[in-house]
């Protein structure tokens, strides 16, 4: 029944995507003076930290190419906190006039990860992608406004991008598009990236786009986010690419990256790794996706909660939200019926009490990480989201992270011992254990489905699973419980995956909590999650009682050697005898 409402719902709500056709007119972007704008960036300055002199000697360079194209630079100076310590950065734009005022956004962030030695893939190959482009554009006539940004700190988490958002409030974006990484030698497709901090992603007329214009230029794959990889990131939104402040703003906008062969590690990603060829493919992508995005006069939607399920097919935000709704029908129906059985007896105030106990240690461990931060006794980067190419996101403090879990584990003893004494003179039944921890997840999922319906996604296993939980032996308490914390599981592992963390993706969100990247209430949600999980199984574990053997092997041998005692009601002699 629910697997049909759902299929009505889908078929009903799909709406055709108006895509606007590809521009027809031939490119010119020339890879090879791309290229040779990054061998001498790379070379006159190499490890372009974000606010080093070499990052501003680039600038400076930057400045100088753009007046030789006959553009006019604009110099904006700007402070913020980078690991631990305020330093001054600076961006650099210029603008080529249009005869409408709405605004095309094109950006590349000029400094480089820490680690990097020359930072030719990332991002010198984005920051000679948009000088070309500047000068292809300067020679172009064009309906809208283009700015070319070369922001700075963006490998920090949009950092110049934020900046430059924040100062220009005069200006409407219609469309933007970030490039990075766009001249791996080798690379086979093109990756899209279109998500934020928040619940939105790019819409999908410019995915659609971006897509046909890589096809169209070489056949070039672009392929489109799946849509477990879309409702992932909506469930978990830690967008920190360039595009991210633009698309959390309602945005248009994507980054583009050269993709399909393995990235160099950033002490290797030298001119060696990239090619002039890659840089002619990916230059030539964005120069007809942006002149497709410039031959548009009708609006276009903006950055949202939309996701497609194939081209041309998209599902939009209420929608999604409905068939999360419908989902969670199984679980609203098992808290009913939890809630009318024997109501009379059901106290479930000390059940309650348990519960909170169990939020306790996990609480007060979330107070001192924020504590951390303060301190600075963790990395923090204020007012941005950490990137995961960043060398704090490779860089676990083990130590302290050990030190935490230590702390951690003493408070959950002293609160388990708590539990205990409580338990001796007040006990709770199983039911109301149960009953307290349906109720909890039924409260997330509402609340989530109000804040951002994609994480209700997280929580879909726990309502499947926590209702088959029944007292006895692990299998029967402690697996259902558990595997109810399955969505987190598979969303870490995609994240490792998606962001090249690996193992360190644990320590990448630890980080995103610390910072407050990730929101005080969704912590304090999933906090609540996790602990409902950990009481449930811990409190219906029961030891698997032992099947009692024979009678016969339980008596003695003195014992089953002596003749069974007569029937007193048996036959009795007769009286005459």
């Amino acid at each position: 029944m629910i697997t049909a409402i759902i299929a009505v719902l889908t078929l009903v709500a799909l709406r055709p995507t108006y895509v606007p056709p590809l521009s027809q007119e031939p490119t010119s972007f020339d890879g090879q003076r791309a290229h040779e704008d990054l061998r001498t960036l790379t070379a006159d300055f190499p490890r372009r930290i974000a606010g080093s002199d070499t990052d501003n000697q680039a600038m400076l360079w930057i400045g100088n190419r753009l007046e030789e194209i006959g553009l006019r630079p604009h110099f904006e100076p700007f402070v913020a906190r980078i690991e631990d310590r305020e330093r001054p950065l600076q961006n650099i734009w210029a603008e080529s006039k249009g005869s409408r005022a709405e605004v095309i956004l094109l950006i590349a962030n000029r400094d480089s990860p820490p680690l990097s030695t020359q930072g030719a893939d990332n991002n010198a190959s984005g920051v000679a992608a948009l000088l070309e482009l500047a000068r292809v554009f300067t020679l172009q006539s064009h309906t809208y406004r283009f700015i070319f940004l070369w922001s700075d700190g963006d490998t920090y988490g949009a950092l110049g991008t934020q900046d430059f958002l924040r100062k220009h409030p005069e200006i409407t974006v219609r469309a933007a598009l970030a490039l990075q990484q766009v001249g791996l030698a080798g690379a086979r497709s093109i990756e899209l990236e279109g998500w934020s901090a928040s619940d939105s992603t790019a819409p999908p007329w410019l995915w659609e786009l971006a897509s046909n214009a890589g096809s169209a230029e070489g056949g070039i794959k672009t392929p489109l986010p799946t849509l477990t990889s879309q409702v992932l990131h909506l469930a978990m939104p830690v967008g920190g690419g360039s595009q991210a402040p633009l698309v959390a703003a309602g945005i248009p906008a994507l980054t583009l990256r050269a993709s399909g062969t393995r990235r160099p590690s950033p002490d290797l990603d030298t001119v060696s790794t990239t090619s002039a060829r890659t840089l002619t493919r990916l230059g030539r992508t964005t120069e007809r996706l942006v002149m497709s995005i410039d031959a548009v006069e009708t609006n276009v939607s903006g950055s949202g909660r939309a996701v497609f399920f194939s081209r041309g097919r998209a599902l939009p935000g209420i929608a999604v939200t409905l068939v999360l709704l419908v989902l969670l029908a199984p679980l609203a129906t098992v808290v009913w019926r939890l809630a009318v059985a024997k109501p009379h007896s059901r106290r479930l105030g000390p059940a309650l009490f348990l519960y909170l106990l169990r939020i306790g240690p996990w609480f007060l461990m979330l107070l001192l990480l924020y504590f951390a931060n303060l301190t600075t006794m963790l990395p923090r980067s204020a007012g941005a989201a950490f990137s995961p190419d960043s060398r704090v996101a490779h860089s676990p403090q083990y130590l302290r992270a050990f030190l935490l879990a230590a702390l951690l584990a003493l408070l959950v003893l002293y609160a388990h011992a708590i539990e205990q004494r409580f338990l001796r003179r007040t006990p709770v039944p199983p039911e109301h254990t149960v009953t307290v921890v349906h109720y909890a997840l039924l409260a997330l999922a509402v609340l989530a489905l109000l804040v951002n319906p994609f994480t209700v996604v997280l929580l879909l296993p726990a309502a499947i699973c926590w209702p088959l939980a029944k007292p006895g032996p692990w299998p029967v308490s402690r697996l259902p419980a558990w595997l109810g914390l399955i969505g987190l599981g598979v969303a870490l592992i995609y994240f490792g995956a998606r962001l090249h963390l690996g193992w360190h993706v644990w320590w990448y969100f630890l980080l995103l909590i610390e910072n407050r990247t990730v929101p005080v209430g969704a912590a304090l949600a999933g906090i609540c999650f996790v602990a409902a999980a950990i009481h449930l199984g811990h409190h219906l574990c029961r030891p698997s009682q032992k099947r009692p053997r024979e009678l016969t092997s339980r008596r003695s041998p003195a014992a089953q050697a002596e003749p069974p005692a007569r029937n007193a009601a048996g036959p009795q002699p007769p009286l005459s005898q």
